[in-house]
């Protein structure tokens, strides 16, 4: 995996450089629709592994942004958070993840869990298996934990907190709606096609 072998020469919080990773918009817990992505804080000593583990960092911290925001719906924080799909498969991938939301991951043996997933409800809705739950104790299996670093996590806090300051600022300020309202305008312009 060349990314993360590129993203693990790169410090925890990758010198200050940021990533915003809405391709399409921001999803929970804000769902700014003409959110878009980009970098900040960067300087002439960043280099290719800091862009690639700014990508990484930056997609958890997002997430983790979805993740403080169920807990809060839910009235309680997970204990442990499951990943799945493709990047469950990276130890390094995980690490990050469980630094930046400051608790233990487990990866899934199975990553494609949609899959899994689907099974175990169509095998319930068809009688073949007893209950989700059941299912679940026997179908899903997991690889262990990956334990937060707890000075990772600390440093990660604080550039957690610059991405949704920056976030929030761009959105209330309207840069993401005047940005988009620019791109509808240049959509017809010779010069900017």
């Amino acid at each position: 995996d060349l990314i993360t072998l590129e993203a693990a020469k790169a410090p925890v919080g990758s010198h200050g450089l940021i990533f915003f990773p809405f391709f399409n918009s921001q999803a929970n817990p804000y769902f700014h629709d003409n959110a878009r992505g980009g970098m900040l804080g960067i300087t002439q000593i960043h280099t290719r592994a800091h862009a690639a583990r700014a990508v990484l960092e930056g997609v958890a911290y997002e997430l983790r942004m979805s993740v403080e925001s169920m807990e809060t719906a839910m009235g309680e924080p997970f204990e442990t958070i499951r990943l799945s799909g493709g990047g469950a498969n990276s130890v390094f991938w995980s690490q990050v993840q469980a630094d930046i939301y400051g608790r233990p991951v487990e990866r899934l043996i199975v990553s494609e869990c949609a899959a899994l997933g689907a099974a175990i409800l169509g095998g319930v809705g068809a009688g073949a298996l007893p209950s989700v739950d059941v299912a679940v104790d026997n179908m899903v299996h997991t690889r262990g934990f990956i334990y937060p670093n707890e000075d990772n996590h600390a440093v990660y806090n604080e550039y957690h907190e610059v991405f949704k300051k920056a976030f929030l600022a761009w959105a209330n300020a309207d840069v993401y709606n005047d940005l988009a309202d620019v791109n509808a305008r240049m959509a017809d312009n010779p010069a900017a096609n």
